[in-house]
């Protein structure tokens, strides 16, 4: 996943007066520009800080405290997502924070995306990357402003419903969808550390357009290593200790 953006990484732990359950104790992805700041943050007077505090709600990827994984990926497609029915409204970005606070499983998550109107962010088109500790994992597209789960463990950029639509978003001569798969394979589907880190290096993006982080998820342990444009051998580890049933 590509942006050139500044980010924030944000722990957070969940109020402890809600009434409905809320799941907490995760660890989400904000980049700052979708909020109209800069790259140079460093200066930034009272108000634009206390705007800052409205990235929470803005995040594009995340963990939450049952291992569930969620992440959203641009796709250049000239059709964005806005669905128009009786149901609430939610767009891209709130949705992964949604997601986070409500779902503990891939069905959970599901479900709840059923329940609302998906409106696209930015101006641009999107897909839902979500999985969860149980090891299962769906890409998430909205065809014609209908949802549609894959049952699949890769993803990149293009659209992966079969039908009209499949690979739209997919530049040419982008193998990033075939690496990451052949990585897969080759583990038959269980992958060490080091071998998703191999995996991510290979796929990463290096151009005009280049891989900004990498993220790799322990969604038993609650543990993750960030990795900062593209310097695989420099991660940061955040770990959140035993995981709370």
């Amino acid at each position: 996943m590509a942006f050139k953006r500044p980010g924030v990484r944000i722990p957070l732990s969940p109020p402890e007066n809600l009434k409905r359950p809320m799941f907490g104790l995760f660890f989400i992805l904000c980049h700052l520009r979708f909020l109209g700041f800069s790259r140079d943050v460093g200066s930034l007077g009272f108000m634009d800080k206390f705007r800052m505090l409205a990235s929470v709600f803005a995040p594009l990827d995340g963990m939450n405290e049952k291992g569930l994984c969620v992440a959203i990926l641009a796709i250049k497609h000239s059709e964005q997502t806005n669905q128009n029915t009786s149901k609430p409204d939610l767009t891209t970005s709130s949705a992964v924070r949604l997601l986070l606070d409500r779902a503990a499983t891939v069905d959970e998550a599901l479900e709840l995306l059923s329940q609302y109107d998906m409106h696209a962010s930015a101006d641009n088109d999107y897909h839902f990357a979500i999985s969860d500790a149980s090891g299962r994992s769906v890409v998430v597209e909205y065809i014609k402003n209908e949802l549609h789960a894959v049952e699949i463990p890769v993803v990149t950029n293009h659209i992966l419903t079969p039908g009209e639509y499949y690979l739209i978003g997919r530049k040419a001569n982008d193998r990033r969808f075939e690496t990451l798969m052949s990585h897969y394979q080759a583990g038959n589907g269980v992958l060490s550390h080091e071998e998703l880190k191999n995996a991510l290096a290979a796929a990463a993006q290096r151009g005009t357009i280049s891989t900004q982080w990498s993220i790799i998820y322990d969604q038993s342990a609650l543990r993750l290593a960030f990795y900062h444009r593209m310097d695989f051998d420099n991660p940061l580890y955040f770990d959140f200790g035993t995981k709370s049933h």
